[in-house]
């Protein structure tokens, strides 16, 4: 027979984790059809963000985020706004591509980067193919690897 503090003690934390996760879904994970639209925000230094897609690795930094996620019924949207943003992602047969832009959007729905103002420089086998700047910059993160439309290239090819 267990003495009766060591009893009282054993539920305790289960209590306690049972009160807490009922707080957070009411509150945060799960709100209820009646409360009205809820936004929280995370502001974060530092962003490092690594994908690996189909053994391709792309590397994402920022200086600064501000994280927004919006709660309307049992549904989360997150969107991340960041700074001074660069990019490097791998593809096959060697080729680099990589991007730096003041600002950028990522929507975690569609995962999906939208840019403005990139400059984008394009390695095959470590040496510069293709340098330019487009007016905007559209990533997308798909089961087949990164979908890269830009618009607006002025570019220059290196031979």
């Amino acid at each position: 027979m267990l003495p009766k503090r060591a009893y009282l003690l054993f539920p305790l934390p289960f209590i306690l984790l049972a009160i807490v996760l009922t707080l957070l879904s009411r509150t945060f994970i799960l709100p209820t059809p009646k409360q009205r639209p809820q936004t929280y925000l995370q502001e974060r230094t530092g962003i490092t963000k690594d994908l690996y897609l189909n053994d391709e690795h792309h590397h994402l930094t920022a200086t600064r985020s501000l994280l927004t996620a919006h709660l309307n019924q049992n549904k989360i949207e997150l969107i991340e706004e960041l700074d001074q943003l660069s990019g490097n992602l791998e593809e096959a047969h060697n080729q680099q591509r990589q991007f730096h832009s003041p600002h950028g959007t990522f929507n975690y729905r569609t995962r999906t980067l939208l840019t403005d103002r990139v400059n984008l420089i394009t390695y095959e086998n470590k040496k510069p193919l293709l340098k330019g700047e487009a007016k905007s910059l559209t990533l997308t993160f798909t089961s087949d690897g990164p979908e890269l439309t830009a618009e607006r290239i002025d570019s220059e090819v290196d031979h």
